[in-house]
């Protein structure tokens, strides 16, 4: 359900958002002013929705990012918010934000057929290397990629050797994999093989978009 609009300087600093929005959230005028969307958002969902947003460039394809925004009495409200970032002039840029509800259960009934999808996908292509080869048809980046999103849907973190482990190849294999993924923007800058590995804003929500399209086609599919 449509709720409303907010508006931001360039840092995320509110500038102003329309009634309905301030009702959902259960603040006046005066709580909001000089906050930053950031102190309105569940402290689990911080650092997640900042990364999104940092990663938004003017003119680029608003993000939809789901999040929680806390209540002056400690509970939360869900919420999808599609915010773009505009050039304004000379009082530089803006971020609008797009607001819709959502129902606490739609999102566990989508939260679980996504990993549903992704647990998937992985028994596809081991069913698919065990018949093909795992040489050949083994498709080692996707099977990594997949894992990641499992891991960071489920809250848990990934160590290079785990991941090795879980996919059965050598731990110099998954680096080398890795090191690639990271030059190409889809995985947060490692340091070293000590740090657990995390997918970048953008290749989550593009693997989600990936098992969504799974998903669909599958729905085509009928009995024959």
């Amino acid at each position: 359900m449509f709720i409303g609009h907010s508006v931001s300087d360039g840092a995320g600093n509110l500038l102003t958002m329309d009634v309905d929005t301030r009702d959902f959230l259960q603040r006046s005028a005066r709580d909001i002013a000089g906050l930053n969307y950031a102190d309105l958002t569940h402290p689990d969902d911080v650092v997640g929705n900042v990364r999104r947003v940092v990663a938004l460039h003017v003119g680029a394809t608003p993000a939809t990012i789901r999040k929680r925004y806390v209540l002056p009495g400690g509970s939360s409200v869900l919420a999808d918010v599609r915010v773009s970032r505009l050039y304004d002039g000379p009082d530089g840029e803006r971020l609008i934000g797009t607001i819709y509800s959502v129902d606490p259960a739609q999102r566990v009934s989508e939260a679980a057929m996504l990993r549903s999808a992704a647990q998937n996908a992985i028994a596809s292509l081991d069913r698919r290397s065990a018949t093909f080869g795992k040489s050949m048809f083994g498709d080692p980046s996707w099977r990594i990629l997949l894992e990641l999103y499992l891991a960071e849907s489920e809250g848990r973190l990934l160590y290079r050797d785990e991941l090795a482990d879980r996919i059965t190849e050598t731990s110099g294999f998954v680096w080398r994999w890795l090191v690639s993924f990271e030059n190409s923007g889809l995985i947060e800058q490692m340091i070293d093989a000590r740090f657990a590995i995390q997918l970048t804003a953008r290749a989550f929500v593009d693997i989600e978009r990936q098992l969504i399209e799974r998903v669909e086609a599958l729905a085509t599919v009928q009995p024959g």
